[in-house]
């Protein structure tokens, strides 16, 4: 049998319990009002590699790696895949099959063109850059700014609007141009 102590015992602690868990839903609720992030996974130093029966499709590096809800976030991440050198950001957020890049976006082509962006979107199904807002794409001594670019990852092929552009023609040995 139990007795009044033990029973009392055990109210309060029911009591405590309960106070603590709305405590804790209070806090929870007052969190997502405020617009508070509410972490489900984080990750540090994290790689994420894409393959299929063909081979590496990306190679994803990230100091930092949050899932809030659905969306992933990462601090400081760096792509690699077989059609770029690489793409780096400050930021990046990932909702759904867009990968929403932020702050000094870098692109390394593999015929050693450089695009800057502050911000860009990369759609991962159709493997497409495009940057939202003005742009800077250097290769040597040539350069283009613009108001925003297009890539196509497959086919290699830029598309700019509103551009400005600063090329410097080389001599070949034969004496003939070629850009």
């Amino acid at each position: 049998m139990v007795g009044r102590i033990e029973a009392a015992l055990f109210a309060a602690l029911l009591f405590f319990a309960a106070i603590a868990l709305t405590s804790q839903a209070m806090r929870h609720s007052q969190q997502v009002r405020a617009g508070g992030e509410h972490k489900k996974v984080e990750i540090h130093d994290a790689v994420l590699r894409e393959v299929n029966a063909s081979g590496l499709l990306d190679e994803y590096h990230s100091k930092r790696a949050v899932l809030v809800g659905e969306i992933w976030r990462f601090d400081g991440m760096k792509m690699h895949n077989p059609q770029i050198r690489s793409l780096e950001a400050r930021k990046a957020r990932q909702e759904k099959e867009q990968i929403i890049l932020e702050g000094n976006v870098t692109l390394r082509r593999l015929d050693g063109s450089v695009y800057c962006a502050e911000k860009v979107r990369y759609d991962e199904k159709k493997r497409v850059l495009d940057s939202i807002g003005p742009f800077t794409a250097r290769k040597g001594e040539s350069y283009v700014r613009g108001k925003d670019f297009h890539y196509e990852l497959g086919a290699r092929r830029t598309e700019a609007q509103k551009v400005f552009a600063h090329y410097l023609m080389e001599k070949k040995p034969d004496g003939n141009r070629s850009r």
